[in-house]
């Protein structure tokens, strides 16, 4: 299965440190090898708020890097490949946004993003 990353996605994974990059990389790997057959911890299927659903799925990342704990949530739409959408610090919002849902409101934007990238192709 090939990968294809959104644009913005690899800038923001450059933006990362290097350790928990390096476990992004990895657990998309995982995810792009194995697809439908990837497992919890690293890779969940299914995520019922897409409008993609049962195409959408996320990779799991958890990594401590210099004293910070790090949980990445990576969306990604495995269809003809796998498309990578959207990134984020589920931990990092969850500090600064409390209560607030991450999923609520990162997968109606990589929902947005698969449709427009299907558009394009």
């Amino acid at each position: 299965m090939r990968r294809v990353e959104f644009g913005r996605f690899n800038k923001w994974l450059a933006d990362l440190p290097e350790g928990v990059a390096d476990q992004v990389g990895a657990d998309l790997d995982y995810a792009t090898e194995f697809g439908a057959a990837a497992a919890l911890p690293f890779v969940r299927h299914r995520i019922q708020i897409s409008d993609h659903f049962p195409a959408m799925s996320e990779t799991r990342s958890m990594v401590e890097v210099e004293g910070r704990r790090w949980v990445v949530r990576v969306l990604l739409v495995t269809d003809r490949g796998t498309l990578v959408c959207l990134g984020g610090d589920k931990a990092g919002w969850e500090r600064t946004h409390g209560a607030g849902d991450w999923y609520e409101a990162h997968v109606p934007v990589a929902d947005a993003i698969f449709r427009h990238m299907r558009q394009r192709s």
